[in-house]
């Protein structure tokens, strides 16, 4: 595990007030990890400008 995203984590529990075990910090941790791995897959590539949403939503 990163250490940076494990110090990372504890310190928003902790400013945020939870008050989490080691094990369930680990656990808050570990889906982090999994969350920028699936992250990292999907900015390998750029998209095409015509995919890029609009700045205003008009239905």
């Amino acid at each position: 595990m990163d250490d940076d995203l494990a110090a990372y984590v504890a310190q928003a529990l902790r400013l945020q007030g939870y008050q989490l075990s080691q094990a369930q910090e680990a656990g808050v941790a570990a889906a982090f990890e999994g969350i920028a791995a699936i992250a990292a897959v999907l900015m390998q590539d750029e998209l095409p400008f015509a995919l890029e949403p609009a700045p205003v939503f008009l239905p």
